[in-house]
C-alpha cells in the first residue's frame, strides 16, 4: 500500500515535519501491507491530505472522489487534532484527511494520520470479508452501531498508539527517550473528565425533566442520545490509546463511569480479551458479541435512567419515562 501524502494549504507543516510525516506514512504503509497480505488481501493507493483546515479539505475530497455528501460532516475531533477516513459507495476507503497545527512536534499530527489508518485496516478487512454497517431501522440496530462504532475507535486507536511508538522516537534535551503518551497523561486525562460530566448529571436531569413536564420527552432523549454516543466514542478512543495502564475509565470515581458500566465493562472487558483485529474466521463471532453487547449494555443504561426505548412498527420510536433505578454512588 502506498501512501501519498499532499499538502494542501499554505499552513502547511515545516520542512522537517514533512520529512517525518513522510517517513511515518511509508513505514505506516507497509505495516498495513503485511497485516493485508496475511488475510489474502491487498489495497492499493490511497492520499493522505495533512491540513490546517481539515473540514475543506474534507468537503473537497468528498465533492472530488464523488463521495455520499453525508461524509462531508463535521470530522471527528478526539484528543485536539480532528480527522476523516472516507469511504467509497462500496465501503472501500479512498482517502484519509488529518489535522495539523503549529508545535514543536508532529505527533499530534502522527497520532491524527494513524487512528485513520487504523479504520481503514478495520473497514478494509470488514468489506473484504462481507461485513454489513447498513443503517440501523430498530432500537436494537441502533444500539448495535453504537458498540462497533465504539469498538472500531477502540481497535483503531489501539493500532495508532503501537504505530506511534513504531515510528516516532520522543527523548528529552538529553537524548533520553520519553513514552510519548506521558507526553499527554494529562490531557487525556483531562478530557476523559470532560467527557463524564457532559454526562452526569445532564443525561439523568434531561429526563427528569421529561419525567417532571418540563421538556418533550423526545427531546429530551435525542439529546441524551447525543451525548451518549459521543461519550462512547470517546471512551473508545481513550481506552484503545491507553488499553491497561489504568488511566482509564475503569480507574474513574466519577459517577458516569458507574451510569455506563453495562455497557463499556462487558465492552472493554471483550476487546481486552480479543485480538487488536480479528482473523478472518472470527470476524463474524467477535462482531456479533459486539452486537450482543451494544443491544444488551446501551439499553440497560437507559433504563437505569428511567427510560424505556420501543419500536413502535412504524418505523419509528415509542419512548416510556419510568422511575429511574441508578442514583450516582
Amino acid at each position: 500500500m502506498a501512501l501519498e501524502l499532499y499538502l494542501s494549504d499554505a499552513q502547511a507543516p515545516p520542512e522537517e515535519h514533512r520529512a517525518t510525516i513522510a517517513a511515518f506514512l511509508s513505514l505506516a504503509g507497509d505495516v498495513l501491507d503485511k497485516m493485508l497480505n496475511q488475510r489474502g488481501l491487498n489495497f492499493g493507493d490511497l492520499r493522505v491530505t495533512v491540513t490546517s483546515e481539515v473540514q475543506a479539505a474534507v468537503a473537497a475530497e468528498v465533492a472530488t472522489l464523488g463521495l455520499h455528501p453525508d461524509q462531508a460532516a463535521q470530522p471527528e475531533s478526539l484528543g485536539g487534532l480532528s480527522g476523516k477516513a472516507l469511504v467509497d459507495h462500496e465501503w472501500v476507503p479512498v482517502a484519509v484527511v488529518a489535522g495539523w497545527s503549529p508545535g514543536p512536534s508532529p505527533l499530534s499530527t502522527l497520532q491524527v494520520v494513524a487512528r485513520e489508518l487504523g479504520h481503514v485496516l478495520v473497514i478494509t478487512i470488514g468489506t473484504a470479508l462481507g461485513s454489513s454497517r447498513a443503517d440501523p431501522a430498530t432500537v436494537a440496530e441502533s444500539d448495535e452501531a453504537v458498540a462497533l462504532a465504539t469498538a472500531d475507535e477502540y481497535r483503531a486507536d489501539q493500532f495508532a498508539a503501537v504505530l506511534c511508538e513504531l515510528g516516532f522516537k520522543a527523548a528529552d534535551v538529553n537524548g533520553t527517550p520519553i513514552d510519548i503518551w506521558e507526553l499527554r497523561r494529562d490531557s487525556f486525562l483531562s478530557t476523559l473528565d470532560e467527557l463524564l460530566s457532559s454526562v452526569v448529571p445532564v443525561v439523568p436531569d434531561l429526563v427528569q425533566a421529561a419525567r417532571a413536564g418540563q421538556t418533550d420527552p423526545e427531546q429530551a432523549y435525542y439529546e441524551a442520545r447525543n451525548r451518549l454516543h459521543d461519550a462512547f466514542n470517546l471512551l473508545g478512543y481513550l481506552e484503545g490509546t491507553f488499553a491497561g495502564d489504568g488511566t482509564t475509565i475503569s480507574a474513574s470515581s466519577h459517577p458516569a463511569a458507574d451510569l455506563l458500566r453495562p455497557f463499556w465493562e462487558p465492552l472493554f472487558a471483550h476487546l481486552c480479551s480479543s485480538p487488536s483485529v480479528c482473523a478472518n474466521d472470527q470476524w463474524f463471532d467477535d462482531e456479533a458479541e459486539v452486537r450482543r453487547i451494544g443491544r444488551e449494555g446501551i439499553d440497560a443504561v437507559y433504563r437505569r435512567v428511567g427510560l424505556t426505548r420501543t419500536d413502535n412498527g412504524n418505523g419509528g420510536l415509542s419512548l416510556k419515562l419510568t422511575s429511574p433505578t441508578w442514583t450516582p454512588p
